[in-house]
């Protein structure tokens, strides 16, 4: 079985990803990479990994974008086999449901994806990176650094 990105190839293309800012973040974006059923798939995806609660979801902060741009200088494996995945989710939607992934109910795609939260490779790799991504933007920097500075007292004294 082939292996998905590795995490130091996964952190040097979020870097180089992340340069693509301002293009992201464009009103008038088109995917990159994915073509539109496969950015629709992917939107609906990285908002469930990271949904809207009273903070912003993976949707608010442009997740699927960034994921895009991050594939579009990937490994042409690498991209494969993350297309493969996400035709894989509707594969899994269709026999389950009759629908595409994204087409689905919240609920519906919990229900998909909860049994192989564990084991599935392509899903593990969504997760890192849409949590990789989603810490890099303004949105997860926010959230993650609310509370201020972790206090001087926290480290070690010695």
């Amino acid at each position: 079985m082939t292996q998905f990105i590795d995490r130091r190839k996964l952190l040097k293309i979020a870097s180089a990803t992340l340069l693509g800012w301002n293009f992201a973040k464009a009103a008038d974006w088109n995917p990159s990479f994915f073509n539109p059923h496969e950015d629709k798939t992917l939107m609906a995806l990285t908002e469930l990994i990271i949904p809207r609660t009273d903070t912003p979801g993976a949707y608010d902060a442009n997740v699927h974008r960034y994921l895009g741009l991050f594939l579009s200088v990937a490994a042409p494996i690498d991209q494969k086999q993350f297309v493969d995945g996400l035709s894989w989710l509707d594969r899994m939607s269709q026999q389950h449901y009759k629908r595409d992934f994204a087409d689905c109910t919240q609920d519906e795609q919990t229900g998909l994806l909860r049994p192989i939260a564990n084991a599935n490779l392509f899903f593990n790799q969504a997760m890192t990176m849409t949590s990789l991504i989603y810490l890099s933007t303004p949105e997860g920097y926010k959230e993650l650094n609310k509370l201020g500075p972790p206090p001087a007292t926290l480290a070690c004294q010695h």
